[in-house]
């Protein structure tokens, strides 16, 4: 059986072009799920500067609604990022960092290491494909 994984950077998520928009290393961008506002992500060569903005309900219960940036993996890997909100924001549930999905159904089995607006980091998961994430919160808080 085959299996991969959709490398995300999340921004805050129905999968709606088949264009191809590169940004950086990755190979596309999009939302996920039912979104207020399109996203956007641009990189910075000369910084190696991603900068995502989005807009959505959460990634939380059985589906999630984000902005991302992504690139199909298969096998192995590992993932190295110095992550930052920019701004305050209003919503202490905006988050960002890593995920790995099955797929860009909103309620697809996922794994996401990521840092909340209000300082929590997280370790947030998805089991099976439409079920509840689960979590486990850090003792670090940024």
């Amino acid at each position: 059986m085959k299996s991969y994984a959709l490398l995300l950077v999340v921004g805050l998520f129905s999968l709606t072009s088949a264009a191809q928009k590169p940004v950086g290393i990755f190979e596309n961008h999009d939302d996920i799920g039912k979104v207020l506002h399109a996203g956007t992500a641009t990189y910075d060569n000369a910084t190696q500067t991603y900068k995502l903005s989005g807009s959505g309900d959460n990634v939380w219960f059985k589906k999630d609604e984000v902005h991302f940036v992504w690139k199909k993996l298969k096998g192995d890997f590992i993932l190295h990022t110095q992550a930052a909100l920019v701004g305050t924001g209003t919503d202490l549930h905006r988050k960002i960092g890593w995920m790995a999905r099955t797929s860009t159904d909103t309620s697809a089995a996922m794994v996401c290491l990521t840092v909340h607006g209000d300082g929590l980091t997280a370790f947030q998961y998805r089991k099976k494909n439409g079920t509840n994430i689960e979590e486990v919160k850090s003792p670090v808080i940024n």
